[in-house]
């Protein structure tokens, strides 16, 4: 379905904050700021490939600062190419440095509700994104 000259509906800042979460959780090495602009759920609704994102770039920033707010440990790293150039930072988050402490433990029945709720959660966001189309 081609997309509607109306603005698209905003994502709640919930799910998008968790949805840069998980995209960074899932990288290891980082994506760039257009990267997650234009794929991550909650920015690629209102991402123009071609057109002035610069609200969206300053959504962003600001999404950054309330994840480190939250403790989130985001780590930015530059290019070995074009140090210093900041079209080109990777963001990230470490692996292992945002894991539940050890001491945590779910039973079976908790692991399986898990799994169900991220299956449910993915398959909403596909669906979403498919609607979109």
């Amino acid at each position: 379905m081609p997309r509607s000259s109306s603005s698209p509906a905003r994502v709640p800042v919930e799910e998008r904050l968790f949805s840069l979460v998980l995209a960074l959780l899932a990288t290891e090495n980082g994506l760039t700021k257009n990267e997650i602009l234009s794929t991550v759920q909650g920015y690629r609704q209102r991402f123009e490939a071609h057109g002035d994102n610069s609200s969206l770039e300053r959504q962003f920033e600001r999404d950054k600062d309330d994840i480190r707010e939250l403790g989130v440990p985001l780590e930015t790293v530059e290019s070995p190419e074009a140090a210093g150039n900041n079209q080109l930072l990777r963001y990230r988050i470490p692996k292992g440095a945002y894991d539940l402490p050890a001491d945590v433990v779910f039973s079976p029945e908790e692991i399986t509700l898990l799994g169900l709720a991220a299956t449910v959660w993915r398959e909403g966001s596909l669906s979403g994104s498919r609607a979109a189309r």
